[in-house]
Parts: C-alpha cells; sequence; structure tokens
C-alpha cells in the first residue's frame, strides 16, 4: 500500500522506511511541513505513520492536516516523545493509533496489514457491490470518501471521475447521488440507461432536474424531495416510469437515503439511489 512516513529526523526516517519497504509498502517519506503540503496535494495515501512535530509545523499539526485533506485515512503515531498527554493530544487531533519509539514492531506490522487488507477488499468490485447494497453508515461513509475527493480541486475531481465510473460500472445495481439542488455527484451506466440519460459521465455537476426536465414529473423527484427535504430514507417496491421517449420500463426496486455532513467550510445535504431489477415471478 502507498505509506506516508512523516518524520522529523532523516536517519530514522531511512530506517523506518526500509523496514516498511521490507514488509511490502511503498513507503514516500516526508521531513518537513512545506513537503508534507505538497505531498497531499493530489495524492492517494492509504496509511500514514508520523512524528508528533515535525519542522516548519506545531506539534500535533501534521495529524490534523492529514485529517483535514483525508479524514478516512488511518494515522498511527510513531513518536520519541511519549507521554499519556500527549497520546490523549495526538487522539483529540485525529490519530488512530499511538506508538512510542522503540515501537512494538509485530504490533505496527499487524496494523498495517489490517489496513492493506482493509485496501484490498475496496479494490475488489465484488466487495464495492455488497457494501454499496448495504444502506449502513458503512457505505455512507465511503460515499463520502469519493464526494470529499471530488470536491477537493478540478483537477482531482476530472481524476476520480474517471477512476470512480470504471468502478461504478463493474456494478449490476444502478447508483446515483445528487445534492440538495439536484446536481448529479455519482451515477454509472446502469443508473443513466434507466433515467434514458445518453452518457453518465457527461450529467456530473449538472442539475439533473434541470437537465432532463421530464424526470422532474416522475417518481424519482418526489423521492428526491422526501429524502432532502423531510431526510427520509426509503424503499419504493415496482418503481416505474416512462422516459422522455415514452418507452416503457419494467419495474424495478429503488432505495433511496438522506445524505448529510460537513465539509471544510460547508455542509452537504443530498440523497442517494440504489435501484436493482425485480425478481421476475
Amino acid at each position: 500500500m502507498r505509506l506516508l512516513l512523516i518524520e522529523n529526523d532523516l536517519s530514522n526516517g531511512k530506517v523506518l522506511r526500509d523496514v516498511f519497504a521490507l514488509w511490502g509498502h511503498d513507503v514516500h517519506l516526508c521531513l518537513s511541513g512545506s513537503d508534507l503540503s505538497d505531498k497531499l496535494q493530489g495524492a492517494d495515501w492509504h496509511g500514514v505513520v508520523t512524528e508528533l512535530a515535525i519542522p516548519g509545523m506545531e506539534k500535533y499539526q501534521a495529524i490534523s492536516e492529514v485529517k483535514k485533506e483525508m479524514p478516512w485515512v488511518p494515522v498511527i503515531v510513531l513518536t520519541e516523545c511519549g507521554t499519556v498527554k500527549s497520546a490523549v493530544k495526538a487522539i483529540q487531533n485525529g490519530a488512530d493509533e499511538f506508538f512510542i519509539k522503540p515501537a512494538d514492531i509485530d504490533q505496527l506490522k499487524a496494523i498495517l496489514q489490517q489496513i492493506n487488507v482493509n485496501i484490498c477488499r475496496w479494490e475488489r468490485p465484488d466487495y464495492l457491490q455488497r457494501r454499496l447494497q448495504d444502506t449502513s453508515f458503512e457505505m455512507h461513509l465511503q460515499i463520502e470518501k469519493l464526494l470529499h475527493f471530488m470536491k477537493k480541486s478540478k483537477r482531482d475531481y476530472q481524476k476520480l471521475k474517471s477512476i470512480q465510473q470504471s468502478s461504478l460500472d463493474t456494478i449490476t445495481e444502478g447508483i446515483l447521488m445528487v445534492d440538495d439542488q439536484g446536481a448529479v455527484q455519482l451515477i454509472n451506466t446502469k443508473m443513466s440507461q434507466f433515467l434514458g440519460i445518453p452518457d453518465a459521465a457527461s450529467v456530473y455537476e449538472k442539475s439533473l432536474f434541470l437537465e432532463f426536465p421530464h424526470l422532474k414529473s416522475t417518481e424519482l423527484f418526489r423521492l428526491f424531495e422526501s429524502a432532502v427535504y423531510q431526510k427520509k430514507s426509503m424503499t419504493v417496491d415496482g418503481f416505474q416510469f416512462k422516459t422522455e421517449s415514452k418507452s416503457s420500463r419494467k419495474p424495478v426496486k429503488i432505495s433511496v437515503a438522506a445524505i448529510n455532513f460537513s465539509l471544510k467550510t460547508s455542509v452537504f445535504n443530498g440523497a442517494i439511489f440504489i435501484m436493482k431489477k425485480e425478481q421476475e415471478s
């Protein structure tokens, strides 16, 4: 996995980098605050191992900077200045694990291996499919993760859009996520075909109900309003409507869930729809 190692000592950093590399990780060493800022831009890190203080940043700031940019990435503190007070402070700033040097190598290795196992699961389309079928908090968290990437910058958004589209299109269910204005944040080909949209990728960040006004007179719009304004999550069996071309559609089962969470400077409100064909009798 791609591991970011943040150290305040070059010699220690090289030793740790070599050890983590022997364990099979792709390790990138960071030695200053400015270097960390550069490495957090546009990079997809799977895990972070950090000292409490590095040149150019206040103590604990490296942890909070990582969590601000990538709140889902596990942060492991590996420090020489370990006290109960510093451990509590590190956790308050977002650390997931806390080790004092010299650390228990076996325990540290086991934690990194578990992070890697979780990443490998998410890279499997069948695992992603099972998670997207589940309307639990875990599914919402993963959707939030994708959205956070998209909001970072236009460059990251375009990069993620092409990556996520190929992943979403392996899923047999239709997936659609919109914000509270109806702007599309996620959609796969299965859902776009059901809605009569020629190209799924072309509607990202566009208002679904303005681009395709015929959808405003369908049950889909009512579900959207219920999720966004009344914060209702529901499942509708036998969901069916005609597309703009008036061709009929077979009934499907569609679930909608309200989504609400904080970004850096704003709050995101929206809805996610999951559509699947009904079992034929």
